[in-house]
């Protein structure tokens, strides 16, 4: 697991993520607008194999986005909260290679996890969401 997820959580090793993506970008294409809700709050987290999971699809998604997407804006957003976790890589570029039938809005993935809340003893969807389309705002 990378350091940054294990000591900071979730919102921190997105927002090291977004920042590392701007080092290695000479045009500084990429926007955080993550609201951490656990940030105050350690015990807060989601569960380890959630963080992880959406930690390496954004990953991912930023890796992809920066590489084919031919984008100028690429936007990470959403929430992270120790009941509810919902991520959105969003960029403005076109894929490298056409889709036959682009989904409406620009949504390309849509992958679910659990996220257990000790105190309310049950498990509650996390979302995670990598789109193609304009980023909002």
């Amino acid at each position: 697991m990378p350091p940054v997820l294990v000591d900071l959580g979730l919102g921190p090793a997105l927002a090291y993520l977004v920042t590392s993506a701007n080092e290695r970008d000479p045009d500084g294409r990429v926007v955080d607008e993550l609201d951490d809700l656990t940030e105050h709050d350690p015990g807060s987290r989601p569960p380890a194999d959630v963080e992880l999971a959406i930690f390496r699809i954004v990953q991912e998604a930023l890796r992809n986005a920066l590489v084919h997407s031919r984008a100028h804006a690429i936007v990470v957003e959403g929430l992270v909260g120790v009941d509810q976790v919902e991520v959105a890589v969003r960029d403005d570029g076109a894929a490298s290679r056409p889709t036959p039938s682009p989904p409406p809005n620009g949504a390309v993935i849509w992958a679910w996890a659990p996220c257990a809340s000790a105190r309310q003893g049950s498990a509650r969807p996390c979302r995670l969401m990598v789109a193609r389309g304009r980023p909002s705002g």
